[in-house]
């Protein structure tokens, strides 16, 4: 019999547990061998709920689970549309709701990124379109690409796919754009209680993000962490907030210049991590050096 998941009417970084609560069961697997998701009270969807909508539809398939939709027939909700235009429905149902569906100008596609494409994607995807809307030439962005790839780093030293699903968005009025990458896997708090048992997850995710902390779980980590990714982000007045099982750690800078790590709660579990980084446009302040090799 299926289980019918209905799609919280907001789907956002702060209603995110609400879909994946009734999918997961304790042990970290599938909770239904069969899932309906219902689009039909869907109002509001921003990046980091379409990023975790597409990783969640995306594990189930990976344990074989089947994934059926209903609801998503009212192509005159902006939230239906929305998600057209972003490309959900062609790459999980094979065809567009709409013939006009297209991409936005705001919006670089949801895709799925596996460890191998990661270099390619950072160069060819995100480097330009944040080039454009930040109007920093590519070397300015060298220090970006650099943090968002320790990102793909934890992906790979955390996640047991080794597959994470990334989406970036421009919000004009707000001066910001967001950079939001998720996976699923053994997460944070996990990986980091090899070393440290004694913690939890707020702390366990707080740990992580301290400079030189690494996991140390793949060969030939950097062990640079998040706390690179943070620092850099921050310098610019933006935000990274960080999530994993039942914790969370948003990371702002602070009135002194230093950066702030305000640790919560959360209220529900989400096997793997989400990464949600928050850039001003009005203040951004590229790199200085020149154009030079990319590695991480």
């Amino acid at each position: 019999m299926s289980s019918r998941i209905i799609i919280p009417r907001n789907l956002q970084f702060s209603t995110l547990y609400s879909l994946t609560r009734p999918v997961i069961d304790p042990r970290g697997l599938p909770a239904s061998r069969e899932y309906i998701f219902d689009f039909s009270r869907l109002y509001f969807i921003d990046g980091a709920g379409l990023t975790v909508l597409s990783n969640t539809l995306e594990w189930l398939h990976h344990n074989g689970v089947v994934v059926n939709f209903i609801g998503n027939e009212s192509i005159g909700s902006e939230a239906i549309k929305y998600l057209d235009d972003c490309g959900f429905f062609n790459n999980h149902l094979g065809y567009c709701l709409r013939e006009c569906a297209s991409s936005r100008l705001t919006t670089l596609a949801c895709a799925k990124i596996s460890e191998d494409e990661a270099f390619s994607w950072l160069m060819q995807k995100l480097s330009p379109f944040l080039s454009n809307i930040l109007d920093v030439p590519s070397g300015g962005l060298a220090s970006i690409r650099s943090s968002v790839g320790e990102v793909f780093n934890n992906i790979k030293d955390h996640s047991t796919l080794n597959v994470g699903f990334a989406y970036v968005q421009h919000y004009p009025r707000n001066h910001d754009v967001r950079i939001t990458i998720s996976d699923f896997g053994r997460g944070i708090p996990n990986s980091m209680r090899q070393q440290f048992p004694a913690l939890n997850d707020m702390q366990a995710i707080l740990r992580a993000t301290a400079e030189g902390v690494t996991a140390q779980s793949t060969p030939g980590n950097r062990g640079l962490g998040l706390d690179f990714l943070i620092r850099r982000v921050t310098a610019c007045n933006g935000k990274v907030t960080i999530l994993s099982y039942n914790g969370a750690v948003e990371c702002v800078q602070g009135a002194n210049g230093a950066v702030e790590r305000r640790p919560r709660g959360g209220n529900g579990a989400y096997p793997g991590t989400l990464v949600d980084i928050s850039l001003r446009t009005d203040c951004f302040i590229g790199d200085e050096c020149e154009e030079e090799e990319f590695e991480w």
